[in-house]
């Protein structure tokens, strides 16, 4: 038995929205020695909700960790996990009882719009500017907080069980460490995605927790991304520690080696998210050398933290919609992704397409846009709407890129499914004006591998897994500056007929009922003192 290979083997547990993968990589190269897929179905129960069966995914990984343990055992390598990981989607969350460890909601997926009329009517209330500053996220309802309003305002359940202090809260990532570990606890980089972590002390911020109803024993203690969490207490993985968490998209960041100041990778898959590592913090001296616009129009996150003694890097970080899957789904435009190459090679032919069916992310903000396709003439055929679509990916992720801060050293490197497409690499590059790398590893997973790499530090071992410069395929900028800024002047009139769309009246509506609601107190001010005036008047 290969000792030296036994010793090099970390556990990578990865949530996504559908699905659950529990894989064991090498240490030395970063290799998959062994993996399990088991598909994790959503649920719809009512229109806008997105959730998943927290029993079934918990059995899912109790499932994936039989099969790879076989897998190990039939190699004679059952005793090589050393260490473990988790990396997961943010802002997916749960909420379980402290006493019976019962689930009391199911797992709320960060894309569940629950919250999102609460939310807008919040918007009105408070200035969400402050709130921006001191979180780094605008005030929508893809994050944790403004569900757990939802649920507090509406579910007698958590209204009883937060009455007698019974409740536990937590990304999903602080859930599955409190079922293996029986610890409470998350990372630096979950926590920043929840709306109620002050990015300046790194901690939960009372008056958010105040703001949203949520009790700050109920959330679980901050750590580094790489610390040891806590040692797995069921089989077949009994005794092994922890030592790493890390949100999904800094996973990639951290697996792509994006580092260095102005290091951005984006990630093409079903969604699109582009992250840049801003460098070091405290973050006070982040916003310092941010330009104001770039802190207004993008996120501004944790992208992770090594251990405690060294410091927290932070990360600009923007993301939009990718349609294909509605394409292919909804109106069966396409077959599988491997047509989208073929079929979008024809120019678009005045055709645009503004993929906002969940709304427009950075950097518009813009919940009430809608999808829309725009251009569309007699001679138009499927293949001008899919290039449509195609260039939609490159436009969004362009109009991110604009908002970024880069130095003549920073690279911006390309990875997921999609970035397998020569044509939407090209398109970047020619619409954004900048090279972009692409990888030959480009369409394997770089959150599994970031994650390992992140537990690894934990051992004071790092994976080798050098991005081999030379095997990178690099795409140019090829077009005029006049053709750039023609395309570019159409995409932006088509996203802003998109904007604004819907609910425009009911958002009136909600607008001029605060006003009513705010002018309360002045009537009733008004009335009681004329009302003690006639009074006094009727004594004399």
């Amino acid at each position: 038995m290969d000792e030296e290979r036994i010793e090099n083997l970390i556990g990578v547990i990865e949530q996504n929205a559908n699905s659950i993968r529990f894989a064991v990589v090498s240490m030395k190269n970063g290799s998959i020695v062994a993996q399990h897929h088991v598909h994790v179905p959503c649920q719809h129960s009512q229109d806008g909700w997105l959730e998943q069966n927290p029993d079934h995914l918990f059995r899912s990984i109790l499932e994936a960790f039989e099969v790879v343990y076989g897998n190990l055992y039939e190699n004679q390598t059952e005793t090589c996990v050393k260490c473990m990981t988790i990396t997961t989607q943010r802002s997916t969350f749960i909420v379980w009882d402290k006493y019976t460890g019962d689930p009391l909601t199911n797992v709320i997926l960060w894309l569940d719009n629950r919250s999102k009329d609460l939310i807008q009517s919040l918007n009105i209330q408070i200035d969400s500017n402050e709130l921006k500053i001191k979180t780094g996220l605008p005030l929508l309802h893809y994050f944790m907080a403004s569900k757990l309003l939802w649920l507090f305002k509406n579910d007698e359940k958590i209204q009883f069980a937060n009455r007698q202090n019974r409740l536990m809260i937590g990304t999903i990532d602080s859930w599955l460490l409190w079922k293996l570990t029986g610890m409470h606890s998350t990372d630096v980089t979950n926590a920043s995605a929840t709306f109620l972590m002050n990015l300046e002390i790194v901690d939960w911020d009372q008056d958010l927790c105040r703001l949203f109803k949520v009790q700050k024993s109920s959330l679980p203690i901050i750590h580094p991304s790489s610390y040891t969490f806590g040692e797995i207490k069921i089989e077949p993985f009994r005794g092994v520690p922890i030592t790493g968490m890390i949100a999904d998209q800094q996973a990639e960041l951290f697996g792509q080696q994006c580092l260095d100041l102005g290091d951005t990778k984006i990630t093409f898959d079903d969604t699109c998210f582009v992250q840049q590592n801003i460098g070091p913090g405290p973050y006070s001296e982040i916003l310092s050398r941010i330009p104001v616009k770039s802190r207004q129009k993008l996120i501004s996150t944790i992208a992770y933290q090594l251990s405690d003694q060294q410091p927290i890097h932070y990360a600009l970080e923007g993301s939009l919609t990718i349609a294909f899957d509605w394409l292919q789904y909804n109106l069966g435009l396409i077959g599988d992704f491997d047509e989208i190459d073929s079929l979008s090679s024809e120019e678009n032919r005045g055709v645009y397409f503004v993929p906002a069916i969940h709304g427009l992310d950075a950097p518009y903000w813009d919940p009430n846009a809608s999808g829309t396709i725009i251009g569309l003439s007699q001679f138009s055929r499927k293949s001008h709407l899919i290039r449509a679509t195609l260039e939609s990916v490159a436009h969004q992720t362009s109009d991110i890129l604009d908002y970024m801060i880069g130095t003549e050293s920073s690279k911006l490197i390309v990875n997921g499914k999609l970035s397998n497409i020569n044509l939407l690499c090209q398109l970047l590059a020619d619409i954004s004006n900048k090279t972009i790398i692409r990888p030959d590893f480009a369409s394997i997973s770089l959150r599994l591998i970031g994650a390992a790499m992140l537990a690894g530090q934990a051992f004071n071992v790092n994976i080798v897994f050098q991005q081999e410069t030379q095997d990178a395929e690099i795409f140019k900028p090829k077009i005029t500056n006049r053709q750039r800024e023609k395309m570019k002047e159409s995409w932006r009139l088509a996203v802003n007929r998109s904007r604004q769309w819907i609910n425009k009246k009911n958002f009136a509506q909600l607008q001029l009922q605060q006003k009513r609601w705010s002018m309360i107190p002045l009537v009733s001010f008004t009335m009681i003192t004329f009302a003690l005036l006639i009074y006094s008047q009727s004594k004399n």
